[in-house]
């Protein structure tokens, strides 16, 4: 999202001769959905823009929606709302930002808000892509786990905050922190289990000497 705004931003400053009113100074205001609120995977949300009180009418309004959802148009006329749809494919915590230009030729920048999202299928299995990992001392490497759900979708839940869980049976030879970062400690070989839920896996860990 924040490479398209970018790419918008550039465009427009260099089409003429804009006055960027960013940072701190927020004239427009993303005031739906609220920050920090939860949906649900299938749930539709209205993402409404409104300018500041007091500011001047805008021409138009372009709404950065989240990954895994669809574009939204540019709006030219009030009510400044987007209506997408949380998607299987959309991640768990998504950020929703907003751009407009003024009659003025000013560009505004909305303050951007973040909203979480619930899976709401069940975890089938834990997936990743080699259970066998070879290292040399000093070397890491960051484990790729992938999560099979009950509607077909299988998705990356390598980050502690879905619920997957990390231990190696030996940290003196390989560790592994609590986002499936493996680091190689000495030779010798170490098992890392990995879980989610009532779903688990294991990685066996081979370390050999520095060269």
């Amino acid at each position: 999202m924040r490479d398209q705004r970018k790419m918008v931003l550039l465009v427009l400053l260099f089409s003429g001769l804009l006055i960027y009113q960013g940072g701190t100074a927020f004239a427009i205001t993303i005031t739906n959905p609220t920050n920090g609120a939860t949906f649900n995977q299938g749930d539709t949300v209205t993402i409404r823009v409104e300018p500041s009180p007091g500011d001047p009418d805008l021409m138009f309004v372009q709404i950065f929606p989240p990954r895994g959802t669809q574009i939204c148009p540019e709006l030219t006329r009030p009510p400044y709302e987007c209506h997408i749809k949380f998607s299987a494919e959309t991640p768990r915590e998504v950020s929703i930002g907003a751009l407009a230009r003024s009659f003025s030729d000013a560009l505004l920048e909305a303050e951007d808000i973040t909203v979480f999202v619930r899976v709401t299928a069940t975890l089938q299995g834990l997936r990743v892509n080699d259970n066998q990992l070879f290292l040399r001392v000093g070397g890491n490497e960051q484990l790729l786990i992938y999560g099979q759900y009950s509607d077909g979708v299988e998705r990356h839940v390598e980050d502690p905050a879905t619920g997957t869980t990390y231990q190696s049976t030996d940290p003196r030879v390989a560790t592994v922190d609590e986002k499936g970062l493996v680091t190689a400690i000495a030779p010798g070989k170490a098992v890392i289990t990995v879980k989610n839920a009532n779903k688990q896996l294991q990685i066996q860990v081979n370390v050999k000497p520095k060269k």
